[in-house]
């Protein structure tokens, strides 16, 4: 029986064992050749990952801006006051200021959060109601406005010393 392309054997060659060995050679030859290039394509894909830049470790969630002073202790007329307020969440430092209504007469609100001075008697019975709004921003300009927790009811005076008896 003779072969395709008339020459002895498979393909023009001509083989002496019959016409099976160079169909089974190239085969063979084939799988070793997809072999061969799996293995370099694994070897190509381990080096590149090994010198390939290590992903970000993930970060947490930044949480938004919140005030958190709730109170403040009282302020007494004509003594000196200090309150540092307080905020949580957001990013880096934080900017304090004052974005509406009035601190009581004698205190002022510093860009750092703090409430500071020395408190003035507002009206005949020392009680004039005052209301502030204050306002943090994180160094990524996230913001957060609340009432300013600190002695907005207006300073109180010293109650007289009671009496002591003998």
């Amino acid at each position: 029986m003779r072969a395709f392309g008339g020459g002895g054997g498979f393909g023009g060659r001509s083989g002496g064992g019959g016409d099976h060995a160079p169909v089974e050679l190239r085969f063979i030859d084939l799988l070793l050749i997809i072999i061969a290039i799996l293995m370099f394509m694994a070897v190509l894909l381990s080096l590149v990952s090994a010198n390939a830049p290590a992903s970000e470790a993930k970060q947490p969630p930044v949480r938004k801006v919140a005030i958190t002073t709730a109170r403040a202790p009282d302020a007494l007329a004509g003594e000196p006051y200090a309150l540092t307020l307080a905020a949580e969440g957001g990013q880096g430092t934080y900017r304090w200021v004052q974005s509406g209504g009035t601190l009581p007469p004698g205190l002022s609100l510093s860009r750092d959060g703090v409430v500071s001075g020395s408190p003035e008697l507002a009206g005949a019975k020392g009680s004039a109601k005052t209301t502030a709004t204050v306002r943090v921003q994180d160094s990524a300009g996230t913001r957060r406005s609340g009432p300013c927790p600190g002695p907005c009811a207006g300073p109180r005076t010293r109650a007289p010393p009671s009496p002591v008896c003998g």
